[in-house]
Order: structure tokens, then C-alpha cells, then sequence
């Protein structure tokens, strides 16, 4: 067996298709499993000439198989481009792009079209753009299934190492405040909640020690803007919190980094003082102590410390309670909140 480099356009590519000379779902190969915002956003990165992965072909080992070609790897990528191309959905409009702010507001007239929408332009842009193809010559099916199976085995980022890598304030400030790569984090809130049960991050670490603590540092900082923009609505503390939070607060003030940074030491220090190795904070208590400190600035800390004991001791009212329920938490955090208010 040996490799060799072709490249190839769209347009030859989904000619391939067309006429079989390319298989693009061999037995081996997955279903269809992107989303439509997973097709649009690669075909948006087509036509604004971004780089994307290169596809691996391998000769069809088929004695009886009118393909030359069987997908080793790239199915998903091929689906997308020929179910746009045949008119299966629009591109998203600019203010639905999960893009830098910079990004979103760049002008790019193929945003919330069809394909037979696009500009001539645009069109041509996207059929001639050049896929890099690595192809398989001389593989046997069992070679061709084993590379499928390897190419499959890499290590892919948490969500949280994905929104490290946005541009902005707040990617700075999560990863000053939670800590990275040999940096330790200025508040290590985790290492101080309970570990699994209710609340639990669904982070992997790996060999990035912080990632859970900087997953729950933004969950707080999103808490945090939601509460000074909308007093009144309860904040959503889910993974789609987190990525609004990364996409629209591209400017962080330092006035509100400072007080972000000073409320989130206060409940750092008020579950430090109830602190017990033995048994540590519930993960949801020690969310809910930040949002009570943002609340209430005026709470001394030993106040909050003494009633956050007090709470956390009883601990049946947070079993099955997670940080991805709103409604639940908001119920919760309405009790923990009149509790930690009460005078002994």
C-alpha cells in the first residue's frame, strides 16, 4: 500500500459523487451526524477561505464495485457541501453566526442564503475552492477499515478548551481568574466543591489540570453579566450560557473585571471558613453563594460562611440538582437565598 496528495475542487468532488465514481458512505462509515449548523458553518468556512481538514480517498478494494473511490475520511464534510449545493438549507444570517463579533460584522453577502441564492461569485468561490485529498492506493478492505478506526482516535477538545481559544476579554479573564497550563488559577473553586453527584461538570481534564475550574469560573462570570443586565430573570448557568457569554462580551471593563473578581473572592473566602477536606462544598451551594454575593454586597462574608454551613449540611435538597436546570435551581436558589438572609 502507499499515499499520495491530490487536490481536488468542490466541484470535481461532488462530480464524484454524482457519478459514483466516489463512495462516500462505505459500509464502515457512520450516519449522518452533523447538524444543519455544523454544514453551514463548514460551507462558511469555504467561502471565506478558511483552511479546513483534508479528506482521505483509498482506492476501492471491491472486485465487483463500480466506485474507484471509497470516503476514508471526510463523509460528513461531503454531505454538507452536496446538500447545500442541492438546496437543503441556508447559511446562517449574520447575527446567528457563532463568530467573533469582528467576524460576524465583516461583510459577506452569501450569510442567509441558498445555494441558488449565492451571488455568480460566490458560487464560482465555493465550487473551485481546493480540497487537499490524501489517497489510499493498493489497501486492502481490512488496511482501509484500520485507518478509519485510527483516524478516529484522536483526543478531541472539552467545550471549555474550545472557548479558551475565542478571541476577546473573557477568555482572558477565565483563564487568569481558573487557572492555565502552569499558571494556577487566582481562584481555585473547584478543588473546594464536591466532586461528581449533583452539579458535576462534564469536562475531561486530561492533561489540562484547570479546564474544569475555568468551566465553572465562566459559568460564574455569565451569572454575573446576566444579573447586571437583567436583575429581575434568573441566570441560565448551561453550556449555552457560557458560549453567549464568549460571543457577545467581546470588551470586558475593567470595572467589571474587578468586580467580578472581587465578588467571586468573597464567596471563595465564605466557603473557605466552612471549608472541610473531608467533605467538601456542594457544587451547586458554592454557585449559589456566588450569586448570593453578587445580590447582596453588603452580606459580611462571616455571615455568609455561618449560614452556608448551615445549608450545606443538609444536603438532600440538592440531590439530583444540576447547574443545567433552570427552573430547578432557580427554586433552590430562592430557599438558599431567604436561609442565607436569615438572622440566628
Amino acid at each position: 500500500m502507499k499515499t499520495s496528495s491530490a487536490s481536488f475542487s468542490v466541484a470535481a468532488v461532488l462530480d464524484f459523487i454524482n457519478n459514483k465514481t466516489l463512495d462516500r458512505a462505505p459500509e464502515f462509515q457512520r450516519g449522518e451526524v452533523w447538524r444543519t449548523a455544523q454544514k453551514a458553518a463548514f460551507v462558511d468556512s469555504l467561502l471565506r477561505g478558511y483552511p479546513v481538514p483534508g479528506l482521505i480517498f483509498a482506492d476501492d478494494p471491491s472486485e465487483n464495485s463500480d466506485s474507484e473511490w471509497v470516503v476514508v475520511d471526510g463523509r460528513q464534510r461531503l454531505r454538507a457541501l452536496h446538500d447545500y449545493v442541492l438546496g437543503a438549507f441556508a447559511l446562517p444570517e449574520a447575527t446567528q453566526l457563532r463568530a467573533p463579533q469582528s467576524v460576524r460584522t465583516a461583510s459577506a453577502d452569501w450569510l442567509g442564503r441558498r445555494y441558488d441564492q449565492l451571488a455568480a461569485a460566490d458560487q464560482e468561490r465555493l465550487l473551485g475552492y481546493e480540497l487537499a485529498v490524501t489517497v489510499m492506493s493498493g489497501a486492502s478492505w481490512d488496511e482501509v477499515r484500520d485507518a478509519f478506526i485510527r483516524h478516529q482516535g484522536g483526543t478531541p477538545l472539552a467545550p471549555q478548551q474550545v472557548r479558551d481559544a475565542f478571541p476577546g476579554d473573557v477568555a482572558e479573564l477565565v483563564r487568569r481568574v481558573g487557572g492555565w497550563r502552569m499558571a494556577t488559577p487566582e481562584y481555585d473553586m473547584v478543588r473546594l466543591c464536591q466532586s461528581g453527584g449533583a452539579g458535576s461538570s462534564d469536562e475531561t481534564s486530561g492533561a489540562d489540570p484547570y479546564v474544569r475550574n475555568r468551566e465553572f469560573c465562566a459559568r460564574l462570570l455569565a451569572a454575573f453579566f446576566s444579573r447586571r443586565t437583567q436583575p429581575d430573570v434568573f441566570p441560565r448557568l448551561n453550556a449555552t450560557a457560557i458560549d453567549n457569554l464568549y460571543h457577545t462580551h467581546v470588551v470586558i471593563e475593567d470595572a467589571d473585571a474587578d468586580a467580578f473578581c472581587s465578588t467571586l473572592a468573597k464567596a471563595r473566602e465564605a466557603v473557605l471558613r466552612c471549608y472541610d477536606p473531608r467533605r467538601q462544598i456542594v457544587r451547586v451551594n458554592v454557585a449559589c453563594t456566588f450569586l448570593f454575593a453578587v445580590d447582596h454586597p453588603d452580606t459580611p462574608v462571616e455571615r455568609m460562611a455561618a449560614r452556608l454551613a448551615e445549608i450545606d449540611a443538609r444536603r438532600l435538597s440538592t440531590k439530583g440538582l444540576s447547574l443545567q436546570n433552570a427552573a430547578r435551581l432557580e427554586n433552590y436558589y430562592r430557599n438558599f437565598a431567604r436561609q442565607m438572609r436569615a438572622r440566628r
